[in-house]
């Protein structure tokens, strides 16, 4: 295999290109793109540049192809301009550019083609297919009416039950009972047939008789095991007396097989073993007496008497198991034939039956007529994610293209990355195909990630010859560009190791013990990696530029949505918030479908029962003593019902949505979901609903009938394919998202978590492939050689999941790993970890005990230079009590603080922290600015007049006024749209909008002084929510503190006592508006409390006792001194008297634009006072944990 030069690569014949993960593969392709696209490169045979409609690419997923698209036309267009202005910033480019003989006439060729570009042959392998039938019906002798199937999953699912109702429903009733153990019903035994069915029909062994046709057959079967419960009673109650001792006798585990579960087990089974048989159920206890559970097939001291009862209990449990895989077979069969049958009868064919039909007819055309016209009309394909092809869809293009030399066939892909085994993807079809192949390349320069991360892949990789089994997926070491070099991610600017593994403390750790183990680690350190990022220490920094860390940089990959839902749940219990990226959730699914369908039933039946159902919602959330209240109270009842009528009247007259958005606003619901953690998701689940049913509004008859449908969808959400039904995502900028592995393939994340990625299961089905042909084999008759290459091929997959997920990462990976027994082992300190991926590659292959993991991850420390480290993590029951305190660059490199009694330790605070009291500074991290004293928004009652009084009170309401004055500029009116738009984020009516204007115009122009107000400041006469850290280098206490705003300024003499605790560090805070007016500065705070219901509430004397109240003297102290330091290392020559104005507290409640209007509060501390709590903040005289 070569090393590729794209500008060198021969665009004729069959070239396999091999592109692993971060090499380009993308960009490769978009190269030879438009290479052929102009006729560039020296081997090109072509003789003549190709059209965007002769240039065909093909993908396997409908997003793929659309993101190729969107690729391939910018581009172009890039390289259109480079071409106008004589040179190119890209290298390749540059080179192109070179070849170039004509810049005019490629000038207009790219021109042409960026604007057909949406007509391009860029399709799907089935929209390829599909295309081929569309023009070639004739050729393909397929008949005109035939229907196409986008969906085969309804096919299927029609298929099982119909098979489950034809077979099962005639059977007698204890068969039925067994049956039902094995498929509680249709949908779970075509979970376990669609694989068979879709990857292996031609390789199954033929069945060709049904249940219903052979049921005296299934009937003796049963009765043979019926026959066998009863042997194996009979000789349990002949032994009964002698199993302890016999079993004690063995080596086995004698934690689990102690006397009292002995004990328990057997006076069950005796119980069991007395009773008449019925059918053919057994106690779960019978298990424990298998031979294969207690491990005595090969047991020296085995005694041939007893064993022949555990010999005889294994053997009925192999019958019950030979009994479903015999149902299992004719399930396949005729499931199959089914499917046969109906589409034939149907004239339908499926998109895989059109890769199947096109490859049939141009193998078996001797005339080549179809061949001919298609390499016409595409003298070159390109075939991307070329590892998840079959032989079937290769048979198509390797027929078209093999005999004639003057066309051309690119395949690019990875086998490392074939992990969509599950849907299709056949990687033993690749490895057969690349045997053919005779050109072979390699890209193998990594531009995603960090040095680092290169290095610590390829060790990993490294450490054993083949690492994902098979010679035909080779592992070829990546090469970082040079530019990544310079990738690090940074903590208190300390570089991070690039690979990180979190080990279990523990000597053997089962499954689930290491999963919850691993999950509490990851949010333990995603805790303290959240303060890092708030606290602005850590950032990520490469070639280009230098930048903090963001929570949407993290990204956790996991295998599926048992995985999410563990570690959703741990980080919730830390109050993190996530979002799930690879949720397919059905939108009729949900809650809020539910009860969506319980608030129209009462809307059109209004009635009591149905009334009370529907104002136990979400849309109303009241509770069981509201309700009660209500029917004890006929005025409260004629009122609801007088609101229900109108809601009925508003939806016949302007429709579904507007009727849910008046009942929303009506009641508050965003208020109240927004102020939980999943709020966001609910809020958009209602809103999406209500758009979806204003849609089949417009197709159904009446409300009722729309209701109907609303009902039909929830008990019936068939089609999870439609993507307008699937759920939406909220906002994930704030949010560590979470997807699975599958998910996240040719994407990139800075940061990735992998908590749970050394699990694995052993498969059960022996499914697999000859290792000399790589045919497909489904072996029924299970035997411990079929087991043995199945689980190979497990293995292997699991591997190449494995290099997906660490692929993703480009400036850091963290792991989670530990001595993971799955399988009882007698030697209790050896473990299964070398069955798993991960273990597979540390372990070397071998068996191995915690020890021996220990000793491989030292040294693969050592060999990778340090860009592999591993620490062990605390216990599962100590891990949350030390979250708060331990710095995350710690974590990540697995040391802890230990702090004294007399060392206080460094941390962050705030004002918000300093002001309340008795508050351990060490658990006040993320305290926001206060905006308002009341927690929660409070609205007015419908007839009171709107007026800033009346404005909602609340959080809501400081956050909107906020978040308006920082973007506004001071000098223009407000306009109306904008307003409404940003109204709209906070969920405020829209009826305040022209208040709201009109009271921002007064706070505006309301006179501060004689001369100033507002609207005269220029935007480069102010700053905004100016955040900024004060250190604190020092111990500070309450004492102090309070003693020294006491002596000099008269509102914290009136202010009751600090009370907080002893602290040192950095304050964090934010400035609402630093504002610059004739040569001084000032700082200026809005308030948006409530005082009361006049302008008369806001007199100096009433905001005066408010300042009191919440210690806002405090406040602006803080702030002065924080833009004191500031400006004294600003400006040249600074003073205080001269450049310092003042402080203005606004309580914007209260201003009504005349001068000395109420409201306003002003103040300019001393300078000797801030001198001195600037000494106060800087002296230095205990120890000091940084």
């Amino acid at each position: 295999m070569r090393n590729l030069n794209v500008l060198e690569l021969p665009l004729y014949g069959i070239n396999l290109i091999e592109a692993s993960a971060g090499t380009g593969k993308t960009y490769t392709l978009i190269i030879i793109y438009i290479r052929l696209l102009l006729c560039l490169g020296n081997r090109s045979d072509f003789s003549r540049p190709l059209t965007v409609n002769e240039i065909l690419v093909v993908t396997f997923t409908k997003s793929a192809a659309q993101e190729l698209r969107h690729r391939i036309r910018e581009n172009i267009h890039q390289f259109r301009l480079d071409c106008i202005r004589g040179y190119s910033n890209n290298f390749l480019f540059s080179k192109l550019l070179l070849q170039i003989h004509n810049i005019e006439l490629a000038i207009n060729q790219l021109s042409e083609a960026e604007k057909k570009i949406n007509q391009a042959s860029i399709f799907t392998i089935h929209s390829f297919c599909q295309n081929i039938l569309n023009h070639n019906t004739i050729e393909l002798n397929m008949l005109f009416n035939t229907n196409i199937v986008d969906n085969e999953t309804i096919l299927y699912q029609q298929a099982c039950t119909d098979f489950w109702r034809r077979n099962f429903y005639s059977l007698p009733l204890n068969i039925a009972r067994l049956i039902q153990e094995c498929w509680k019903d249709p949908n779970s035994l075509l979970n376990d047939i669609v694989p068979y069915i879709y990857r292996s029909r031609s390789s199954l062994d033929c069945y060709d008789h049904s249940i219903h046709e052979d049921k005296k057959s299934v009937i003796t079967y049963y009765e043979q095991i019926l026959d066998h419960v009863n042997h194996v009673k009979k000789e349990w109650l002949k032994n009964k007396y002698n199993i302890i001792t016999i079993i004690n006798s063995y080596d086995i585990n004698r934690r689990i097989y102690n006397k009292n579960n002995l004990i328990r087990w057997i006076d069950r089974i005796n119980q069991w073993a007395e009773r008449p048989t019925i059918d053919h159920t057994t106690p779960n206890d019978l298990q424990r007496f298998r031979t294969t559970e207690l491990k005595i097939h090969n047991n020296s001291n085995r005694s041939d008497y007893i064993c022949t009862l555990f010999d005889s209990v294994e053997k009925l449990y192999r019958q019950l198991s030979s009994f479903k895989t015999s149902i299992f077979k004719i399930a396949i069969n005729e499931i199959h034939n089914d499917l046969n049958n109906t589409q034939h009868c149907r004239s339908e064919i499926t998109l895989n039956d059109l890769v199947d039909v096109l490859a049939h007819h141009l193998v078996e055309d001797k005339d080549n007529k179809l061949a001919h016209i298609l390499r016409t009309r595409y003298p070159v394909t390109l075939i991307d994610e070329f590892q998840d092809t079959d032989c079937q869809q290769f048979k198509i293009f390797s027929t078209l293209y093999n005999s004639d030399s003057e066309n051309g066939l690119i395949l690019i892909g990875d086998p490392k990355q074939s992990i969509y085994a599950f849907r299709g993807a056949d990687v033993f079809s690749y490895m057969k195909i690349r045997r053919t192949v005779c050109n072979k390349y390699n890209l193998d320069i990594n531009w995603r990630s960090s040095l680092n991360i290169v290095n610590a892949i390829n060790q990993l990789f490294q450490l054993v010859s083949n690492p994902f089994i098979f010679e035909d997926i080779p592992f070829i070491p990546s090469v970082a560009a040079s530019r990544n070099s310079m990738y690090r991610f940074l903590i208190n600017n300390q570089s991070q190791t690039a690979m990180c593994f979190w080990l279990h403390p523990d000597e053997i750790v089962t499954i689930g013990d290491y999963k919850r183990s691993m999950a509490q680690e990851c949010a333990a350190i995603l805790y303290n990696l959240l303060h890092d990022i708030r606290n602005g220490t850590a950032w990520l920094e490469n070639d280009k530029y230098k930048r903090k860390l963001e929570i949407s940089d993290i990204t956790i990959l996991v295998r599926n949505h048992e995985e999410a839902s563990l570690i959703c749940s741990a980080l919730s219990k830390l109050n993190i918030s996530t979002v799930f990226l690879s949720n397919h959730k059905n939108i009729f699914e949900t809650m809020e479908s539910y009860e969506l369908s319980l608030l129209l039933q009462a809307i059109l039946f209004p009635e009591s029962h149905t009334i009370c159902t529907a104002l136990t919602t979400v849309f109303f959330g009241l509770n069981a003593a509201d309700i009660d209240s209500i029917n004890n109270n006929e005025s409260k009842q004629e009122r609801i019902f007088e609101k229900f009528f109108e809601y009925y009247s508003v939806w016949k007259k302007k429709g579904v949505y507007l009727m849910i958005q008046k009942i929303i606003f009506d009641h508050k619901v965003p208020e109240k979901l927004l102020s939980t953690r999943v709020g966001e998701s609910s809020l958009i689940n209602i809103l999406h609903l209500g758009e979806l049913l204003q849609d089949a509004a417009r197709q159904l008859q009446d409300e009722h009938a729309l209701m109907e449908w609303l009902i039909s969808k929830i008990t019936q959400p068939k089609n999870k394919k439609i993507s307008d039904q699937n759920l939406r995502l909220g906002s994930d900028h704030q949010l560590i998202k979470i997807s699975t592995i599958h998910k996240s393939k040719g994407l990139e994340f800075p940061l990735v978590f992998l908590p749970f990625v050394a699990d694995f299961n052993y498969v059960k089905n022996p499914f697999f492939h000859d290792r000399k042909s790589y045919e497909t084999h489904l072996n029924f008759n299970i035997s411990e050689s079929s087991l043995i290459l199945a689980d190979e091929e497990r293995l292997s997959e699991d591997l190449r999941l494995l290099y997906v997920a660490v692929t993703r990462s480009i400036y850091h990976c963290s792991i989670g790993i530990g001595p993971i027994v799955r399988r009882y082992k007698k030697k209790s300190n050896t473990n299964d970890l070398h069955h798993s991926a991960l273990g597979y590659l540390i372990q070397k292959k071998t068996a191995g005990n915690a020890a021996t993991l220990r000793k491989h991850l030292k040294r693969l420390n050592v060999y990778s230079n340090g860009d592999i480290s591993f620490r062990i993590i605390s216990r599962s029951q100590e891990l949350f009590s030390h979250v708060s305190s331990v710095a995350s660059n710690q974590l990540l490199y697995g040391k802890k603080w230990k702090t004294s009694s007399n060392v206080i330790p460094w941390g962050i605070t705030s004002f918000s922290a300093l002001q309340h009291t008795d508050v351990d500074v060490t658990t006040c991290l993320n305290l926001e600015k206060q905006l308002d004293i009341s927690e929660n928004i409070q609205y007015q009652e419908n007839d009171i007049p709107l007026t800033p009084h009346t404005f909602p009170k609340g959080k809501v309401c400081g956050n909107f006024f906020h978040s308006i004055f920082q973007v506004l500029d001071f000098r223009k009116l407000v306009d109306m749209k904008w307003l409404y738009a940003h109204m709209a984020r906070y969920n405020i009516d829209p009826i305040w909008g022209f208040v709201v204007r009109e009271w921002i115009y007064i706070v505006l122009n309301t006179p501060l002084n004689n001369n100033l107000t507002l609207a005269q400041i220029t935007p480069r006469d102010k700053k905004t929510e100016l955040k900024f850290y004060l250190s604190i280098n020092a111990y500070l206490t309450s004492k102090e503190l309070d003693h020294l705003c006491k002596k000099y300024d008269p509102l914290s003499r009136q202010s009751s006592s600090l009370t907080f605790l002893d602290i040192t560090g950095m304050l964090k805070g934010f400035i609402d508006l630093i504002f610059r007016w004739n040569h001084r500065y000032y700082l200026l705070d809005y308030k948006t409390n409530w005082l009361g219901d006049n302008n008369e509430d806001y007199v100096g004397s009433k905001i005066t006792q408010e300042m009191i109240k919440h210690h806002y003297a405090l406040q602006y102290q803080l702030y002065t001194l924080a833009l004191h330091r500031f400006l004294r290392n600003r400006l040249v020559s600074y003073n205080y008297e001269k450049d310092f104005g003042g402080v203005y507290y606004l309580f914007i409640r209260g201003m009504d634009g005349t001068p000395l209007s109420n409201g306003i509060y002003f103040f300019r501390p001393l300078s000797a006072f801030i001198n001195k709590l600037d000494n106060l903040f800087s002296k230095n005289n205990l120890n000091i944990i940084r």
